[in-house]
């Protein structure tokens, strides 16, 4: 976060909230928190497979930091941006459910969540998502990836 001010970043997922121990979670949100305001930075954050979906069920806002439901909206730069996190956990084998892995984590498509999104912003600029689409091309998995396959 050297040298970046007046920003409005994106975290695409994968912050780890849930993974730890909640008074340690706390401070490192705390401490993340006061390098933001530091540098008049906000930062979005939207779930990822390694994420407790809990934290991101409503809008919530700690400090500088946005922790974003699926289905969200933003105006960033001029632009309307479309936000959507989860994936499924493709070591979800070698985790504990409900501590390090939740059934939840994955994306999951719902039609009514998207058509008032759609009635309400008719140019959705950008899509940010956590999981990309499997028709994507070209499409393509690395050694740890195939690791877990």
């Amino acid at each position: 976060m050297r040298g970046i001010r007046n920003s409005q970043l994106v975290q695409v997922g994968d912050f780890g909230l849930g993974f730890g121990n909640k008074n340690e979670e706390e401070l490192k949100l705390k401490t993340l928190n006061k390098t933001l305001k530091a540098g008049n930075n906000l930062l979005y954050v939207i779930r990822g497979n390694h994420d407790d979906p809990a934290y991101f069920q409503k809008w919530q806002k700690i400090g500088n930091i946005r922790l974003l439901p699926d289905y969200t909206v933003l105006e960033l730069g001029g632009y309307s941006v479309f936000l959507a996190g989860g994936a499924i956990s493709i070591d979800r084998t070698t985790r504990s459910e409900g501590k390090n892995y939740w059934k939840e984590e994955e994306f999951v498509f719902d039609s009514r969540k998207l058509e008032p999104v759609i009635r309400e912003i008719k140019n959705i600029n950008i899509i940010v998502t956590h999981s990309a689409p499997s028709e994507f091309w070209p499409f393509d998995f690395d050694l740890n990836v195939h690791g877990y396959m």
